[in-house]
């Protein structure tokens, strides 16, 4: 990051100070990985803020993770507001309020928004297991980084969380996910690979939330289209388009 990067970053430390307190702003320094995926970030033209959540929503590692795979989430304001399911401030706030996270945001014009640093854990894989892979069971949040796309998958998906009724006034164009969101989606993939080379180009790196735990989870879903990010639809096919 150069001189007006740091800049920015104090100027934010001490508006963030000046609304919440001195204690506040010790949960919220962004880190020397962040100053880097920020940079990375900007090279790639991407719009990005950060909006990191409390420490409870997330834990410092023991020591230095070894990161291996991007888990791929869908979230929305649907269940509440129907009729304007992606404000940011909402969606970001329920976050905080049920103390999950996960590490980025992409919104649907495609814009990154840092909810957690990326040296800790984030709170968002839960219970699951993925083949070739048993000792991740129940502990991927380790190993991770989590990537929400603001998006709505289908009736089916959804109904988990809502009425079908409410379900149905959702406008057709808020489903599944927009050309800027894969455009960035794809760049974040590859400065999160670079910050983490462990990380593969493959769906043995790269898989959604329902395939870490099918029946329980349904994200991104159906609507996603995986080779928009250059891999096979289905984590069991061999080889990646790209």
């Amino acid at each position: 990051m150069n001189w007006r990067g740091w800049i920015k970053v104090a100027l934010a430390m001490f508006v963030f100070a000046a609304l919440h307190g001195a204690g506040a702003i010790a949960e919220s320094i962004p880190t020397s990985f962040d100053a880097r995926f920020e940079q990375s970030m900007e090279e790639a033209g991407l719009e990005f803020e950060r909006m990191l959540l409390p420490l409870d929503c997330s834990k410092a590692p023991d020591e230095p993770r070894l990161v291996d795979s991007i888990l791929v989430h869908f979230c929305s304001d649907a269940m509440e507001n129907p009729d304007s399911p992606y404000d940011t401030r909402r969606i970001v706030d329920g976050f905080r309020r049920f103390r999950v996270s996960a590490h980025v945001l992409i919104d649907r014009e495609g814009k990154v928004i840092q909810m957690v640093s990326l040296d800790r854990t984030a709170y968002h894989a839960g219970v699951g297991r993925i083949e070739g892979a048993p000792e991740r069971e129940n502990r991927l949040n380790e190993y991770s980084i989590g990537i929400e796309l603001m998006g709505i998958g289908t009736r089916s998906e959804m109904s988990p969380f809502m009425e079908v009724e409410r379900y149905d006034t959702i406008d057709p164009k808020d489903l599944g996910y927009t050309d800027p969101q894969y455009d960035a989606l794809n760049r974040v993939i590859a400065s999160i690979r670079r910050l983490f080379p462990e990380i593969g180009r493959d769906r043995r790196s790269i898989f959604g939330h329902d395939e870490w735990s099918p029946g329980r989870k349904t994200d991104p879903g159906a609507l996603f289209d995986w080779e928009r990010i250059g891999l096979r639809r289905y984590r069991g096919e061999s080889g990646d388009s790209r």
